[in-house]
């Protein structure tokens, strides 16, 4: 029976290009619920729901791929004190 490999887990991009992308996609999301809410007439709504909801997937993303990295690095060690590597 052959295994295929482990899948190696996100590896946590550094932090300046976490918060580029946090702050580019809250400002995407933020002009897509401005569009919404000028086309529909309900100011604020559209453009608070759509930056929240941003803010909470980017911080939802971050935590998994942190415990991804963080599980593997643990297999990893426990592997090493066995001495399986």
């Amino acid at each position: 029976m052959k295994f295929l490999p482990k899948p190696k887990p996100v590896v946590l991009d550094s932090g300046t290009s976490q918060g580029a992308e946090l702050a580019g996609s809250i400002l995407v999301f933020f002009l897509i619920g401005l569009g919404l809410d000028s086309w529909l007439g309900t100011t604020p709504l559209f453009m608070i729901v759509l930056a929240i909801f941003s803010v909470v997937g980017h911080f939802v993303r971050m935590y998994y791929s942190y415990s991804s990295a963080m599980l593997h690095l643990e297999e990893e060690r426990a592997a090493a004190a066995r001495g399986d590597k």
